[in-house]
């Protein structure tokens, strides 16, 4: 019999897909910026830096959130998160 029930993505899931999202999204945001307004022409060598620098972005960030913050911050309410963040 198949479960009709939706599975839930897991925690690790989740925060993998936003941090590819976000990190992405640079890249959109930062090749239209720099392409369009800044230089105004379309180069592949601009975008292949942009996912060079997004893809170490991704990999400190993840680094970061393993080496410095600790699994109970994330239990905790969303304001409390915001303190810590910033004291």
């Amino acid at each position: 019999m198949l479960d009709s029930k939706p599975k839930t993505p897991t925690k690790s899931k989740i925060y993998w897909l936003l941090q590819v999202v976000g990190w992405s999204s640079i890249i959109f945001i930062e090749t239209i910026n720099y392409t369009f307004f800044i230089i105004g022409e379309f180069k592949w060598d601009y975008l292949q830096q942009f996912f060079i620098y997004s893809a170490v972005g991704l990999i400190v960030s993840h680094f970061y959130k393993l080496l410095f913050i600790r699994l109970e911050v994330f239990e905790r309410s969303l304001s409390r998160i915001w303190i810590r963040a910033f004291f």
